[in-house]
């Protein structure tokens, strides 16, 4: 099995999944009022538009600093260069901190949508009620931990991806 090539595939799976969960949740927050149909609605939702400040600005920051690392680590494999120091980081900011992070994310979410007006929250309630839209984020948030996952298992990988140059 070569290391090298374990480590690369890991870690470009792990940001295509990243890429792609941002994606969808911008896609699912600009097309939610066609995904969800409007009879039966409070009258607030035909004027609100709920948008996931929190949830896109992680899931972007992630994605950056996780493609960064990911063409750092991809160069240095490929030269044979050591990548102990910044693959331990990737493990412990994305094994450890970005899940944390992303909790910490729907509770200030939570705070900030608490803070707002009864027909506001109605609104907001019956966008991400049990329909379409609702499925689907639940359906794409796992992506973001799945790729937090590969991308910790390939920064495994690529401590170990560097071959003895003298065989």
């Amino acid at each position: 099995m070569n290391k090298k090539k374990t480590a690369k595939r890991l870690l470009a799976a792990a940001v295509a999944i990243s890429g792609a969960y941002l994606v969808i949740l911008i896609l699912i927050s600009c097309l939610q009022k066609w995904l969800k149909p409007m009879q039966d609605a409070p009258l607030g939702v035909r004027d609100t538009f709920y948008f996931p400040v929190d949830d896109v600005v992680v899931s972007a920051v992630c994605f950056v600093f996780m493609l960064l690392i990911s063409l750092v680590l991809i160069h240095r494999i490929g030269r044979g260069m050591k990548t102990g120091g910044l693959a331990a980081v990737g493990i412990a900011a994305f094994g450890v901190l970005v899940p944390f992070i992303q909790k910490l994310a729907a509770y200030w979410e939570g705070i900030r949508l608490a803070d707002g007006q009864v027909s506001t929250e109605a609104s907001i309630d019956y966008v991400t009620s049990a329909s379409y839209v609702h499925d689907l984020t639940a359906w794409a948030v796992p992506l973001l931990f799945v790729s937090c996952a590969l991308f910790a298992a390939g920064c495994a990988a690529a401590l170990f991806a560097r071959e003895n140059e003298k065989r």
